[in-house]
């Protein structure tokens, strides 16, 4: 049985066509997937077989390297994208990532890019100046810990979070954030969770 606000939130998913819900067999939760479109024309699908696994990962901003947790920025909405200047997909994916931070910049939600290179903050950061993407803030995690904590093995991956740090799904591969799809998903996520 789906409650009234989930229910709402799948029938705006529903009505854009997007989705495949089907009752989880311990009939405590729902299972929303919905296809996200992607550079790369493969659609990663938003799972939520992890829903309300705890998230608790620290990682340093780019800029400075003071270190930071998700309890930072709790009480909002979080998506955690995991990407490495390496990773072609990943690097495809940050314009559109960059773009939804700007549309939600109104405290709803905030965008946390943190990259799992092992060269160091010297390397992104050179990287990013040659990339010219703004809107995001840069984090940097080289011990790649926090992937690991986050139970992220192929990247990109993006990990959405509520405000207390329980995973709500997660993409893994590339998404077209700029979407229709994807502001369908992040608008239910925050109607879900208020």
């Amino acid at each position: 049985m789906v409650s009234g606000l989930a229910s709402s939130s799948l029938a705006l998913l529903a009505g854009a066509a997007l989705i495949c819900v089907s009752a989880s067999s311990r009939g405590q939760e729902d299972d929303l997937r919905i296809e996200l479109p992607n550079p790369d024309g493969r659609d990663p699908v938003f799972d939520r077989s992890n829903l309300r696994k705890q998230i608790a990962i620290e990682f340093s901003t780019l800029a400075d390297g003071k270190t930071l947790s998700l309890t930072d920025s709790a009480g909002k909405l979080r998506l955690i994208n995991f990407w490495a200047t390496w990773c072609a997909p990943c690097v495809r994916e940050l314009p559109s990532l960059a773009a939804l931070a700007m549309r939600y910049s109104d405290d709803k939600l905030a965008v946390i890019a943190i990259s799992l290179d092992r060269e160091g903050s010297d390397a992104v950061a050179d990287f990013l100046a040659t990339l010219q993407v703004h809107g995001l803030d840069w984090f940097i995690d080289s011990s790649r810990r926090s992937g690991l904590a986050a139970d992220v093995f192929v990247l990109p991956t993006s990990v959405i979070v509520d405000a207390q740090g329980r995973e709500l799904g997660r993409i893994v591969g590339s998404a077209d954030w700029n979407s229709t799809q994807a502001e369908a998903l992040i608008d239910a996520l925050l109607a879900e969770t208020e």
